[in-house]
C-alpha cells in the first residue's frame, strides 16, 4: 500500500461506499476497466482519507482493549512510507513504461481490454506473480535485506501496511513484467493497486478468523502469521489476494493458537532511524558473501534464504535456526512536551510531502532537490528523536539551523511562516542542550563529591538497556528512560 494525496477531497456516500468496496477487492470489471495506462485512476488518493480513518479508529480500539499505541513505531513506519513514495513519485512511471514497452512488441495475444474475462485474468495473474515476488522477498537473502524493513514493526498494525522499502516497487515491476506478454498494460496497472489496498486492512490484530473465507483469501489471521518470527512462521503466507498459491505451493501456514506471535525480525534492531534501517543489513551481507570459502558459497550467501549456512539446504535447517520465543519490545519513553515536538514536525513532513506529490510537476531541480533532502533529514531527525539516541538533540540543532538559512520564499507571508516554524524550535534546542550541560555538571559534582555512582538525579537512573558506543543516553535526551515492554 503507498500513500499520496493527490485528489483527496470529501467524498460523497456513493464514493466512499465504493472506496470501502476497493478496501476488499469489491470491485467489479464495470466502471474499472480501462483502455490506456493514462486511464487508470490513482486509487491509492482515493483511498487515503479512508486510511487515515483506518488507522485513527485501531488506535482507538486498541486504547479501550488497553493495549495501548505505541506513538513512535507507528511513526517509523509512517516515515518508511512517505521515503518510499517519494523516490516512488521521482521515478513516476518508469516501471509502468517498461512494461508497456515489451507489451506493445512482444505480446503474445491481443485480449480484449473491456472484455471481464481480461478483468478477472489479470486479477489472477498479478496476485499470482504478486506471490513470487513476495516470496522471493523472503527467500533470496540480498532482497530479504532491504524487505525485512515491512517485518522489522514489533507492532502489527495498519500503519505497517505502508512500511516498504525504497526499492518495493522495483522489485515487484521485475515479477509483473512476464505479463506483459499477454495482460494489457491498463488492467496490470489497477490490478496492481487493487491488489496492495486490499493488504492494508489485514495488517490488524483486531479481526478474528473469518470462516470459510480463510480457505481461499488471505486474512488478517493469516497475515499475521506471516508477520511472526516465530520458527513455525517463518517463510509462510506469501499471498497478497488469495491464500490459495501458499495451499498449492506448500507454504500455508495455520494459526497455532497455543503459541503466542512474535512480531519483528528473528535479531530484532533496536532504532527508530528509518535511513539506518534501509541499509544496515548490507554491509553484514556483503562480509557474510566475503568471509566464505569458496565463489559457490558466496554466490550461496547472497542468493539463498537467511538461514542459509554452508552444506545446509537452500533455506536453511530448523535446527540451526533461532527459535524466538516472547520477548520485550523496544520502547523509549519520552517527555511528553518531546512527543508534542515530533507530532509537529511529523505534520509538517506530511504537508510538504503532499505538496510535493501534487506539485512535483511544477518544480524546478533544486526545488525537488531541496524537498527531498528536508523530507528524508526531517524524517531521520524524527527517527533520532524518538530512539533517544544521544546524538538526536544535535542532529535536530543543526537541522533546524540549516533549513532556517535555506528556506527562502518569494512570498512574504510563506517566508514569516517558515521563520515562525524553524527559528523556535532551534531556540528550543539551545536551551535544552545548555540545560542538559549543566545537568551532566551537577550530576558529575555530586558524583565526586559523595560518590553516587550512577544516579544522576533524584528522579531517573541511567537506563543501563540502551547504550551508544558505550555512553548512556541520559544526559543527552533528559527524562527519558528506554524501558523493554512485554
Amino acid at each position: 500500500m503507498d500513500l499520496s494525496w493527490e485528489n483527496c477531497s470529501v467524498s460523497s456516500p456513493s464514493t466512499i461506499a465504493r472506496n470501502v468496496g476497493k478496501l476488499f477487492y469489491v470491485v467489479p470489471p464495470e466502471g474499472n476497466t480501462f483502455q490506456s495506462v493514462q486511464d487508470v485512476p490513482y486509487y491509492f488518493s482515493e483511498m487515503f482519507p479512508l486510511f487515515i480513518g483506518l488507522v485513527i479508529a485501531e488506535y482507538v480500539a486498541l486504547a479501550m482493549k488497553g493495549e495501548g499505541p505505541r506513538l513512535t513505531e507507528s511513526l517509523n513506519s509512517l516515515s518508511h512510507g512517505i521515503i518510499s513514495e517519494t523516490f516512488k513519485i521521482l521515478l513516476m512511471g518508469v516501471e509502468t513504461s517498461i512494461y508497456v514497452y515489451v507489451h506493445n512488441h512482444f505480446r503474445l495475444i491481443d485480449l480484449e481490454w473491456d472484455n471481464p474475462i481480461t478483468w478477472y485474468a489479470a486479477l489472477l495473474t498479478v496476485d499470482f506473480a504478486y506471490y513470487w515476488a513476495h516470496r522471493a522477498s523472503h527467500e533470496i537473502n540480498f532482497l530479504w535485506a532491504q524487505h525485512q524493513i515491512h517485518h522489522s514493526a514489533e507492532d502489527f498494525n495498519i500503519a505497517v501496511a505502508v512500511r516498504h522499502p525504497l526499492t518495493h516497487n522495483w522489485i515487484n515491476s521485475f515479477f509483473y513484467l512476464p505479463l506483459a506478454f499477454v495482460i494489457p498494460p491498463p488492467q496490470c496497472l489497477a490490478h496492481q493497486q487493487l491488489n496492495l489496498l486490499y493488504q492494508g486492512w489485514i495488517h490488524t490484530s483486531l479481526v478474528g478468523t473469518l470462516g470459510p473465507l480463510e480457505l481461499i483469501f488471505n486474512t488478517p489471521t493469516h497475515h499475521k502469521v506471516h508477520h511472526g518470527c516465530n520458527l513455525y512462521a517463518l517463510d509462510k503466507n506469501y499471498g497478497g489476494f488469495l491464500i490459495i498459491w501458499d495451499r498449492i505451493f506448500g507454504t500455508f501456514q495455520d494459526l497455532l493458537p497455543e503459541e503466542e506471535l512474535v512480531f519483528g525480525v528473528v535479531f530484532q534492531h533496536e532504532s527508530h532511524n528509518p535511513l539506518w534501517q534501509m541499509w544496515y543489513r548490507f554491509p553484514a551481507l556483503w562480509q557474510w558473501a566475503k568471509m566464505q570459502k569458496t565463489w559457490g558459497d558466496s554466490f550461496r550467501a547472497l542468493f539463498c534464504g537467511p538461514s542459509w549456512i554452508p552444506g545446509a539446504p537452500r533455506l536453511g535447517r530448523d535446527e540451526d535456526k533461532v527459535n524466538v520465543t516472547p520477548r520485550p519490545k523496544f520502547t523509549v519513553l519520552l517527555p511528553k512536551w518531546l512527543q508534542g515536538y515530533i507530532l509537529v514536525h511529523f505534520f509538517a513532513v506530511i504537508v510538504c510531502f503532499q505538496k510535493f506529490a501534487l506539485q512535483k510537476g511544477s518544480f524546478d531541480e533544486l526545488t525537488v532537490a531541496m524537498t527531498v533532502a528536508y523530507l528524508l533529514v526531517t524524517l531521520t531527525s524524527i527517527g533520532l528523536l524518538s530512539e533517544g539516541n544521544p546524538y538526536g538533540s544535535y542532529f535536530e540543532l543543526a537541522r533546524c539551523t540549516i533549513f532556517l538559512y535555506l528556506s527562502t520564499s518569494e512570498d512574504y507571508f510563506l517566508q514569516g511562516a517558515l521563520r515562525l516554524y524553524f527559528l523556535p524550535s532551534m531556540i528550543v534546542w539551545i536551551i535544552y542542550l545548555l540545560h542538559q550541560v549543566m545537568i551532566c555538571y551537577k550530576a558529575e559534582l555530586k558524583q565526586q563529591a559523595f560518590g553516587l555512582g550512577t544516579k544522576l538525579n533524584a528522579q531517573y537512573e541511567v537506563p543501563t538497556s540502551k547504550i551508544y558506543n558505550g555512553k548512556s543516553n541520559f544526559c543527552l535526551v533528559e527524562n527519558t528512560a528506554v524501558m523493554k515492554t512485554s
